[in-house]
């Protein structure tokens, strides 16, 4: 009965607990709510703006892949290209050519193009720039890129104040050449990557199997080779400091030799031969020229011609041609002309014999002889 009293005589205090917030509160409230959406909003946007950038630098990092790809596979023509002026490949160029993906996309996170541009830097050398491609209008600061890209080679950004300079992480390089000859290409704020590529970049130390053009190297190598015990075949032409063969050596074209030629059993050489120090052997054969500072066979010597400013020594020799020698010592001669300053053999045939002297302990035949001094046991057909 009291508390309904009470109720009665104060109705209008429970009405005022039920009203609620003033207006003033209220308005208070939305203003606070609003700002919250706003400040949301903008870090909703730029937490979209690095996400795309740093997609932006990820997408240009792969073209720039793709494009170092293509470079290697065609870098004596890029190269030769590059050196009659500015040039540039296509996206759809390197689609076509298997090195970037063909649903690459034609422009970037950011709604940015792509331009893979080259410029010679030397004669041996290129420079390949990967960029983006700026509209009219493009303000989206890119920034978040170069923190996503840290430690990417090569990869940097064109600032407003440093209009002429691509600067990175790992980059800091003038650009305005390229700005020159590529109409304002890699514009103020485009990302964009840069690889120089040479001969020795592209083709390292490894020995190539094909000649490649502007390269003599690449088939050259600056090492001794140890072949185990297994063949060298289908050589043309073998050019080497120095030449150790335990078996036999046997060539198709030339052999060419700066230090000495040494074979445990035969040489057989169907073209010529040239070492600018001695060549050793059991027996040899050569269909050309075999040129020497010294000659030794153990048993018999073939060849078209004999030169050596040095000593031929041979079991036997055997040359269509002329022998010209230091000195030669040998079982048996037959040549069509001898010019030495010492001959000694068991037996000389020649057309021609030139020599300061002769020492045949059998048969010496020739149609003209020159000697200083001749002294023999017995003279067929010789006149005074």
């Amino acid at each position: 009965m009291l508390t309904q009293i009470v109720e009665q005589r104060n109705p209008m205090g429970r009405r005022r607990l039920c009203r609620g917030l003033s207006l003033f509160s209220a308005l208070l409230a939305l203003a606070l709510m609003g700002m919250m959406v706003v400040a949301a909003a903008a870090f909703l946007e730029t937490l979209t703006g690095e996400r795309r950038a740093r997609i932006a630098a990820l997408q240009l990092t792969v073209l720039a892949d793709a494009a170092a790809s293509h470079v290697h596979g065609r870098f004596p023509e890029l190269l030769a290209a590059a050196r009659n002026g500015p040039t540039e490949i296509a996206l759809l160029q390197l689609k076509n050519a298997g090195s970037l993906p063909p649903d690459f996309p034609i422009v970037d996170a950011l709604g940015r193009g792509y331009r893979v541009l080259i410029l010679a830097a030397g004669g041996d050398a290129i420079d390949v720039l990967v960029t983006e491609t700026i509209s009219a209008g493009d303000t989206v600061p890119p920034a978040a890129a170069l923190f996503e890209a840290a430690g990417e080679a090569r990869l940097g950004l064109v600032a407003s104040d440093a209009p002429t300079r691509l600067t990175g992480p790992a980059i800091d390089y003038d650009v305005s050449a390229f700005q020159m000859a590529f109409a304002g290409a890699p514009a103020v704020g485009a990302l964009a990557a840069l690889r120089r590529f040479d001969h020795g970049s592209v083709y390292g130390g490894r020995l190539q199997r094909v000649a490649v053009p502007g390269f003599p190297e690449a088939n050259r190598m600056e090492a001794d080779l140890d072949m185990g015990g297994n063949a060298i075949t289908g050589a043309g032409e073998l050019s080497a400091e120095s030449l150790a063969v335990s078996g036999d050596l046997e060539a198709g074209g030339d052999i060419s030799v700066i230090g000495d030629l040494t074979v445990g059993n035969a040489v057989r050489v169907a073209g010529t031969i040239d070492a600018a120090g001695g060549i050793s052997a059991d027996t040899a054969s050569f269909a050309g020229v075999a040129s020497s500072g010294s000659l030794r066979v153990n048993g018999e010597l073939r060849a078209e011609s004999i030169a050596s400013p040095g000593a031929v020594t041979a079991g036997s020799i055997a040359a269509t041609g002329t022998l010209t020698a230091g000195s030669a010592n040998l079982g048996s001669l037959t040549a069509n002309a001898v010019t030495a300053r010492t001959a000694t053999a068991g037996t000389l045939s020649a057309a021609s014999v030139r020599a300061m002297s002769i020492r045949a302990n059998g048969r010496l035949d020739a149609d003209t002889a020159g000697f200083s001094t001749l002294i023999v046991g017995r003279c067929t057909g010789c006149s005074s």
